[in-house]
């Protein structure tokens, strides 16, 4: 699935910090449009998450959904920060 707004991860972002000291993330529409307001100018910048740092690089579009345990993602990561620094706590 194409993201909305912005791009696919890159491959070469399946590495620690390959984004410029950050880890890439795309985010479900919903936690862009409650969380950041929608704000168009959010691709390409950073957020925080569980006190890391993270590159916007897309959306996914309104209705687009990928449950995996009953409830639906409000991002969407690359391994590799899971790998290195282990699961990303929502709301801290």
């Amino acid at each position: 699935m194409q993201p909305a707004m912005g791009r696919r991860f890159l491959a070469s972002e399946d590495e620690p910090h390959s984004n410029e000291g950050a880890d890439s993330i795309i985010l479900s529409d919903r936690t862009w449009r409650e969380q950041f307001g929608g704000a168009t100018t959010l691709l390409g910048r950073m957020i925080a998450l569980d006190g890391r740092a993270f590159r916007v690089v897309g959306v996914m579009p309104h209705g687009f959904e990928w449950r995996l345990d009953g409830t639906q993602p409000d991002f969407w990561t690359t391994a590799a920060p899971l790998a290195e620094r282990g699961p990303i706590r929502r709301g801290r």
